[in-house]
């Protein structure tokens, strides 16, 4: 089915069916395969706008004060909160998204990593690479 759906729609969409279908896309050849991970479905719906909005805005400067504001939360619950819905603290949880987001912009092979680190927000080249080989094992 997932391929089914990756060749009538393409790539990214058949990754997103996949994470909702919570399986594996199929990637064809002995490359590492990078996929996107669900978000956890228990006590997502108070955190859950703001991860899709935090996802689409990658880019921006997301300060804890911010977030919080953005689910009209204390400090204290908003981690409390969000890490109860994701399984990890918000600061781990962006450098997570972020990562994936140069995992796919780079299979797309568009883009330098100057480019790449300014679109997902990770201030530098050096921290994007010292993330992706922290979480991944590899260099970009």
């Amino acid at each position: 089915m997932i391929e089914i759906v990756r060749q009538d729609f393409g790539s990214d969409a058949a990754n997103s069916v996949a994470r909702r279908l919570v399986m594996p896309a199929h990637r064809a050849g002995g490359q590492a395969q990078f996929l996107e991970r669900p978000v956890p479905a228990a006590h997502q719906s108070a955190v859950a706008p703001l991860l899709d909005k935090m996802r689409t805005e990658l880019q921006k400067c997301w300060t804890l004060e911010r977030m919080a504001a953005e689910c009209n939360m204390s400090l204290r619950t908003f981690v409390r909160r969000f890490t109860e819905a994701t399984g990890v603290p918000p600061g781990e949880w962006l450098v997570n998204e972020r990562i994936e987001a140069v995992k796919r912009l780079l299979v797309l092979r568009r883009h330098t990593i100057d480019e790449i680190t300014t679109a997902v927000g990770m201030g530098s080249a050096d921290t994007l690479r010292h993330h992706f080989r922290k979480r991944t094992g590899v260099s970009p």
